[in-house]
């Protein structure tokens, strides 16, 4: 948290001997309809790293989304994994007591004679 911080305020600082040194450096910027004269050159950056950051923003949410939807696909398909091996068990339950017993009773000699 602390490293953060002084990278932030270090980063103030250079950009503020930036733009000091840079005030003489003008330049015209021309947008096709219109043209500004005597911009600062540290103003046209700043302003181009800004524009080029708005540009980049959909793209980095749709990313950050579609990750996010990957993460939580698989945690779903265990859901339904469980509720699958739940409604097997529960199909089991539905037959009669009688036949679950002779169910029981052929698996446990099954496992005693040794055969699988």
């Amino acid at each position: 948290m602390i490293a953060n911080l002084i990278s932030i305020i270090i980063g103030i600082v250079f950009i503020a001997f930036f733009a000091g040194f840079n005030l003489d450096n003008k330049c015209d910027v021309s947008l096709v309809f219109y043209t500004f004269k005597n911009i600062p050159v540290f103003f046209t950056i700043l302003v181009s790293f800004a524009i080029g950051m708005l540009c980049s923003l959909p793209f980095a949410l749709i990313h950050r989304n579609k990750k996010a939807k990957k993460i939580k696909e698989p945690k779903e398909k265990k859901v339904s994994a469980k509720n699958d091996s739940k409604n097997n068990s529960s199909e089991k339950n539905d037959k009669p007591e009688s036949e679950q017993k002779e169910e029981a009773k052929t698996e446990n000699s099954a496992s005693s004679t040794g055969i699988n």
